[in-house]
């Protein structure tokens, strides 16, 4: 029996559950990676963009072809605002173009075609990358996939209603995105391979296309002079424009050259023996498909330098060209090692995410959303947000527009103009790569940096200045207590507990010369009533930059002592006070404390803290 796929036609059961199997798989892979990037400007336009009047998303002078933007416009009324909802216009996107990718397969040559390119595109991490992209190179693969269908629907069979099918779905396609010339060029190379007497009958269906575009026509016309006028003989491509051809390869390998290569290789092989043994409208299916996804890429390279569009982004168009003709390659082999293959496109599901040639790493953009997710998850009531001077650009700030009104607090994150410090906990937003040194050392003159957090090149600091402006309180010789923060539990009134919890404070200190002592603090809780001690932390200082030796403290800076303790379990339920004592390990001799009425004392009463308990005493 022969080994051609062709030879066995699947039964219906078969067919249904291959292509829900394939579906699936590919539900799996593109939710799963929908929101892993922060988006880039462009992106973040599709936004702004869509936001205003239905009216502006059409007006060509703001975005041509407007297809996508109209879809997305569509979209988020439907959906919603968040960019991970935004993901799933490209998720569902996405699983169209996998069955109609299959359906290419199957009209080309049979179903284990289909099945193959369609499970080949479906794992494909460069084919993931763009559907799930908030541009319309994901919604042009799909209108691409779609009108290639049409095509061969309409060449076994050009009937009428087909036809109008056809003539729609390539208005469907050039409405989204211009690139689709290039497959209606395609599309003519396969017509004059099979059947060149429906040449005029074609061209009437382009045409009927093309017509139904006509309020687009003037600005294609101003994007064609664009093209000439940027990639004419005066203008050099450099950078990601002119990448080697190893990109390309690496794009669809998702670096794992090996594994894609032997992928390459079998599908080669099956390619050659079909050439060989079946007939000519399989042949042509060969060059028609070799043209669109080998042959296009190809000549991209060989004119980079003077067209610019060897591009992974420009070039995702060739996706459906390249995973049809892998599938009709593989489905060409014998059973056993078409089967071993697909069993290597499984491996690619598991490919992690690669950079592309035209977005080469997660530090090239801001990652804008990351920030304002960390600020959401920790900035208090009364923190204010300050920025770098160079991140109030325009890509900055429309990128700020958009997430801060989707993870931001209610309200959005309070803004500080720069020369405004007298906040006490002010995130500092800044560049990395370009550090602001003199307004650095403007915040530390009442700030200590407590945290930092880095988002790709952002760095976001948390400096914060203690309670009580100076003097403070004056504690031995040159020591001063400049207040207590305690952090109370968030979803109770402040200060009170439950027995066995944990309670953070924080101390904050300064001198105004070195201790000659290295000296300790004790923080206590102590029952009002007894004047017992119920729990306490002894030692020395311990925070954020911060020496354990105070001798090693400067005049002139703020230092934080971080402190937990944690209530016993057996305590009784009532009112208790928080109380401070410093001292020198070597004798244990307290240190006295000035207050603001000249009195002095050992021991400083912080505040009251109440505790419940079933212990009512």
């Amino acid at each position: 029996m022969s080994h051609n796929p062709i030879s066995h036609r699947p039964s219906p059961q078969t067919r249904a559950f291959a292509g829900a199997l394939i579906l699936l798989a590919a539900a799996l892979i593109l939710i799963s990676r929908a929101g892993d990037l922060s988006m880039w400007f462009s992106e973040v336009f599709t936004f702004f963009h869509t936001g205003g009047t239905f009216e502006q998303v059409l007006d060509p002078d703001l975005a041509f072809p407007p297809g996508y933007y109209v879809a997305m416009y569509g979209w988020r009324h439907l959906v919603g605002w968040h960019d991970f909802a935004a993901s799933m216009f490209g998720v569902l996107s996405g699983m169209f173009t996998v069955a109609f990718v299959l359906r290419i397969g199957r009209e080309t040559h049979s179903w284990w075609t289909g099945w193959l390119a369609a499970f080949a595109f479906a794992t494909s991490s460069y084919a993931t990358y763009f559907m799930l992209e908030n541009r319309a190179s994901g919604l042009q693969m799909t209108t691409m996939a779609l009108a290639a269908w049409m095509h061969l629907r309409w060449l076994k069979r050009p009937a009428w209603n087909r036809a109008v099918m056809y003539g729609l779905s390539c208005t469907l396609m050039l409405f989204v995105h211009y690139f689709g010339a290039f497959v209606i060029a395609f599309f003519a190379l396969h017509l004059a391979l099979t059947n060149w007497r429906l040449w005029w009958r074609w061209l009437l269906i382009v045409t009927f296309a093309v017509l139904l575009l006509l309020p687009l026509i003037p600005p294609a016309g101003d994007i064609v002079n664009l093209f000439l006028g940027i990639r004419s003989g005066d203008h050099q491509f450099t950078g990601y424009f002119v990448a080697p051809l190893s990109t390309f390869y690496q794009a669809l390998s998702a670096r794992w050259d090996a594994l894609f290569g032997v992928i390459v290789l079998g599908a080669a092989g099956g390619l050659v023996w079909l050439w060989r043994r079946d007939s000519r409208a399989k042949r042509a299916a060969v060059v028609w498909l070799a043209v669109w996804g080998v042959a296009t890429p190809l000549a991209a390279y060989v004119t980079r330098e003077q067209l610019g569009l060897f591009v992974t982004r420009y070039l995702s168009f060739t996706l459906i060209g390249i995973y049809a003709l892998l599938g009709l390659g593989l489905a060409a082999l014998p059973r056993r090692l078409r089967l071993l293959l697909a069993g290597l496109l499984v491996a690619l599901m598991f490919a992690p995410w690669q950079p592309f040639d035209h977005r080469p790493n997660y530090n090239d953009t801001y990652p804008t959303r990351d920030v304002i997710v960390y600020l959401g998850a920790h900035m208090q009531p009364d923190d204010v947000l300050l920025l770098a001077s160079d991140l109030h650009t325009l890509p900055y700030a429309l990128d700020w527009w958009y997430y801060e009104s989707i993870y931001a607090p209610p309200g959005g994150v309070p803004r500080l103009a720069s020369g405004d410090l007298s906040a006490r906990r002010i995130w500092y937003l800044e560049d990395r790569r370009k550090p602001d040194a003199a307004l650095k050392d403007l915040m530390r003159q009442d700030h200590i940096a407590i945290t930092s957090h880095d988002a790709g090149n952002l760095q976001i600091t948390l400096y914060e200045s203690p309670p009580d402006s100076d003097p403070g309180i004056r504690v031995g010789e040159h020591i001063v207590f400049r207040g207590v923060d305690v952090i109370p539990n968030p979803y109770r009134a402040p200060y009170w507990y439950h027995v066995a919890e944990e309670m953070e404070v924080r101390l904050w200190w300064s001198v105004d010369a070195p201790p000659e002592l290295d000296y300790s603090m004790s923080l206590r809780i102590v029952d009002k009533s007894t004047g017992e001690i119920i729990a306490q932390s002894d030692g020395p200082p311990a925070g954020a930059l911060t020496p354990h030796a105070t001798s090693a403290w400067e005049p002139g800076r703020i230092y934080r002592d971080d402190r937990s303790m944690k209530f016993p379990f057996d305590m009784h339920m009532g009112n208790y006070d928080l109380q401070l004592v410093v001292y020198w390990w070597g004798d244990g001799a307290p240190l006295r404390f000035t207050l603001e009425d000249g009195t002095t004392t050992d021991v400083l009463s912080l505040t009251p803290i109440s505790v419940l308990s079933f212990n009512t005493g």
